[in-house]
């Protein structure tokens, strides 16, 4: 796991509870690969096997999830942080809605109680409407995204590290999303992995 940043200790979030989270820019800076590693997520795809419906599934739905935590960074205004959230708003891009109002409503309620919860609405979908409709859903926060890196990067900021620039210039070439993910992306250890199919697994 990353080692926390020294001035980044829990005390100091959450003392972000008690009063509007203010960013400085040291803290911008140091969280910049984590706004790179969602964005990347939901840029570039895995190889993976087409055929097999539970991995494209697996693929996709790492999309969604990637894709519904930058919706509220690009989303969400600077007054409306929610305790230490980062928005795009810390980097002067301002937050606006990502989809149409006659379809933000239902998308936002299908993706924010289905992704991570078991309702019993989902006993009521029919097959015409059991798919996600992530057609509507990933392009254009794909394109806010974009954007974003492409804002960020005209702002020219010299205090920020030159390979971390040159990683998010790369996200903007052509050939990006068709280069598989690298297992350097992953939070997730051997270690772990390990572990909790052990578990599954009962041996």
């Amino acid at each position: 796991m990353r080692s926390p940043e020294p001035w980044l200790s829990l005390s100091s979030l959450d003392s972000a509870k008690m009063s509007k989270f203010s960013p400085t820019r040291a803290q911008k800076i140091a969280v910049l690969k984590d706004i790179r590693y969602e964005i990347a997520s939901l840029l570039a795809t895995p190889r993976y096997d087409s055929a097999d419906e539970v991995i494209r599934e697996t693929v996709y739905f790492r999309k969604m999830a990637h894709a519904r935590a930058l919706h509220t960074f690009f989303t969400t205004s600077t007054p409306e942080r929610w305790k230490n959230d980062v928005l795009s708003e810390d980097y002067s891009f301002r937050a606006s809605p990502v989809f149409p109002a006659l379809k933000s409503k239902e998308l936002l309620e299908r993706f924010n109680q289905a992704l991570f919860h078991i309702s019993y609405s989902r006993a009521l979908r029919t097959p015409a409407d059991k798919a996600w409709p992530i057609q509507e859903f990933l392009p254009p926060i794909v394109d806010r995204s974009k954007a974003f890196v492409s804002h960020f990067l005209s702002l020219g900021w010299p205090d920020v590290p030159q390979e971390e620039t040159v990683l998010w210039r790369r996200m903007l070439t052509p050939a990006y999303v068709r280069i598989p993910l690298a297992q350097s992306t992953s939070n997730i250890a051997d270690s772990q992995i390990v572990s909790v199919e052990t578990h599954i697994r009962g041996t």
